[in-house]
């Protein structure tokens, strides 16, 4: 038996784009294998072809369009070896060249089924020789993103890297027998003590701020060991396109430069990272709970993981041993949550920290700093430098207060850095201190704490601060306390319960099932989350006493102005007898003055009967507990006591009584219906 294989291309040019495999390209070839037994086809069980050496100059493919030998995307797949099944004799294939010139020997096997011997036979392929001149055409560094820092940093303080050195057609030269590769430190670095090390064509180690050094298929390996200095290094690698050698001066240089930073290991920026600031971001009023997060039904406390990552001045971690404090504070603050989220009083966009100092002021006229005391936090979020939170040490009148470590002494901005200030009680806190938490940063500068903050406050605006080497660097995380669910729906267990009577003078005291559900399809019952109630009370004789209070005022206001108009000192209150003579204007101010006081004792009158009638009935109105938190089944027990309604026709008054509990869940975006609870008297005219 007799296997041969053939190819219609035994030359191809070299790939350096690497278009894809196309048999009537400059690329690609097309192999053909016979079997033969006695002159004539065999047709062998197996055939094989194998790439038996110059794997880098190209790949065997099928191109026969099955998808075994196809990617996902239904592009042909490259092979080091192809075989087939139940041939005919003949088999054909392709052999693809890559950008690597080179030469390709490819095997063809087959098996005698009567001897069992393996039968082969091998074909040559050339692939280039493209552009190669073996000279130097292209030096390249290839350094990693790894960080080196100034020594004694507990760091790493010595930065492996690579040099590769390539020909016109982007091969690596030849191996040398001496150095062909120079790598020198420039002028423009930090002159810490930094310097090179390199081995020598001859083995022996070289350092310094210039070092020769050999490459090995093209590659050199070069170290560069920091100083005591941080900044950028610039490195020059330099070979000889001449000769390929460095130990004899350089003729044609063919140079790359490339640059290190040298990290001082210090903090130079935080920035609060991780799930609760994205979901922030994203303006989202939920999160689920994740790695670290955890929810305490029985205390109704939210557990929340914050991190911070922290970067000195080139990005990079850095060095251990370094320390950020966290803070938390979110009060006083007015608005939440009947009006969202809730804004801090003490705030504002004048404030002027002392540069470099440690008094803070606001300008005469512009915001005020009433209300800070010892011990309150000073927020800024301003511009770079002026970002973080100090402790307030001293207070000197509205606009005056000094903080415990100096601002950053950056350029005068006057008064112009936004600010916050926020004093405990704080609903909120960060690792159960309402202090703040101190935390070591790990290996990657990353550090995090556990932010505190009861279910009752879900919506509630808060800011916290990170800072470190003593407050010059911070960041703030301007967000609200993340945990109710959007879409969710409120009922109230028997629907009926919805609208009741109670008698006219009497009391009715009930507890309703308050029910929260998601908006998930099938709606889900929400455990553990507050509800709001508002109580109003619709009080129409109260109302009415209180209209008849402001008449009387009125028309004491108009009587004391009708007085005050006299146009003349001799103007009498009474007529003048007959006789006398007065002037026209007494008798038009003293038809006033009847008609004022006239005025007055009717809306006295009126006032006496409203007080009479608001006297007979005094609504009240009260539920608990306090706050409401749906439990099981996302049902919350609701008590509520409401006393001494009456109807417009027990009292002679103008309308009938009623109270109202408005009951939703709390948070500004929380798009649930509000339920309404409403009590009426029996015989109320606005009883359907």
């Amino acid at each position: 038996m007799k296997v041969s294989i053939t190819a219609d291309k035994t030359i191809l040019q070299t790939n350096p784009t690497n278009a894809g495999p196309n048999p009537a390209g400059p690329f690609t070839n097309t192999l053909t294998v016979q079997v033969k037994k006695n002159d004539r086809l065999f047709p062998a069980p197996s055939v094989a072809i194998d790439i038996v050496s110059g794997l880098p100059s190209g790949a065997l493919f099928y191109l026969d369009g099955d998808e075994e030998h196809e990617d996902d995307d239904g592009n042909p797949l490259a092979f080091r070896r192809l075989t087939f099944e139940d041939t005919t004799g003949t088999v054909t294939a392709h052999f693809h060249a890559s950008g690597t010139p080179g030469t390709v020997i490819l095997r063809a096997s087959a098996a005698d089924p009567d001897t069992n011997e393996t039968i082969v036979a091998d074909l040559t392929i050339t692939v280039g020789p493209g552009v190669s001149t073996g000279l130097p055409a292209l030096v390249g560094l290839v350094v990693d993103s790894s960080p080196l820092y100034i020594a004694g940093q507990g760091r790493q303080e010595v930065k492996r890297f690579q040099v590769q050195v390539l020909d016109d057609a982007g091969q690596p030269v030849p191996n040398p027998a001496g150095n062909n590769l120079r790598l020198q430190l420039l002028p423009n670095r930090p002159n810490g003590g930094e310097r090179l090390s390199a081995i020598s064509a001859g083995g022996g180690v070289q350092e310094g701020e210039v070092v020769n050094t050999r490459t090995i298929n093209g590659v050199a390996e070069v170290a560069l060991h920091s100083g005591t200095l941080p900044g950028t290094v610039a490195i020059a690698a330099i070979a000889d396109r001449a000769d390929n050698n460095v130990d004899n001066g350089i003729q044609n240089s063919v140079t790359d430069v490339d640059t290190i930073p040298i990290s001082s290991g210090e903090i130079a920026s935080l920035t609060f990272t991780g799930p609760y600031p994205g979901a922030v971001a994203q303006r989202r009023n939920t999160l689920p709970l994740g790695d670290g997060d955890d929810f305490e039904s029985a205390t109704g406390i939210y557990s929340r993981k914050i991190t911070v990552i922290a970067a000195d001045e080139f990005g990079a971690p850095p060095a251990p041993g370094k320390f950020v404090t966290f803070r938390l504070m979110d009060g006083p603050m007015t608005g939440y949550p009947d009006e969202g989220r809730g804004e801090f009083t003490i705030a504002g966009t004048d404030g002027n920290p002392q540069e470099g100092g440690n008094t803070f002021s606001t300008p005469g006229g512009g915001s005020s700093l009433a209300g800070t005391r010892v011990n309150c936090q000073l927020v800024l979020e301003g511009g770079p430098g002026q970002v973080g939170g100090w402790i307030v040490t001293g207070v000197s009148g509205p606009s005056l207060l000094s903080v415990s470590t100096p601002f950053n002494a950056v350029t005068d901005t006057g008064f112009t850095v936004p600010y916050t200030v926020g004093c405990p009680p704080y609903t909120g806190n960060v690792a159960n201190d309402l202090n703040g938490a101190t935390v070591q940063l790990d290996a990657n500068g990353l550090a995090s704490t556990i932010m505190n903050y009861p279910i009752t406050q879900l919506g509630r605006n808060f800011k916290m601060t990170a800072e470190a080497s003593g407050g010059q660097v911070g960041a703030v995380l301007s967000a609200w306390y993340l945990g109710i669910p959007e879409g969710s729906t409120l009922t109230v267990v028997p629907a009926s319960d919805q609208n009741l009577q109670i008698p006219v003078g009497g009391t009715l005291t009930k507890t309703l099932s308050i029910q929260l559900f998601d908006g998930a399809e099938p709606p889900a019952p929400l455990p553990a989350e507050v509800l709001s109630v508002q109580v109003v009370i619709t009080d129409p004789d109260k109302d009415a006493a209180v209209t008849a209070e402001n008449a009387v005022a009125a028309a004491e206001a108009v009587l004391a102005a009708v007085e005050a108009s006299k146009p003349d000192d001799d103007c009498k209150k009474v007529p003048p007898g007959e006789g006398e003579e007065e002037d026209a204007r007494c008798a038009s101010w003293r038809d006033a003055l009847v008609a004022a006081q006239d005025a007055l004792t009717k809306a006295r009158s009126d006032l006496a009967a409203a007080q009479a009638r608001d006297a007979l009935h005094e609504p009240t109105a009260e539920f608990s507990p306090d706050p409401l938190i749906t439990g099981a089944n996302g049902i919350a027990a609701m008590t509520v006591t409401v006393s001494d309604l009456y109807t417009g026709a027990n009292t002679g008054g103008t309308g009938d009584a009623k109270v109202e509990f408005f009951i939703t869940t709390v948070g500004p975006e929380i798009r649930a219906e509000t339920l309404v609870i409403t009590v009426l008297p029996q015989g109320a005219a606005t009883e359907e």
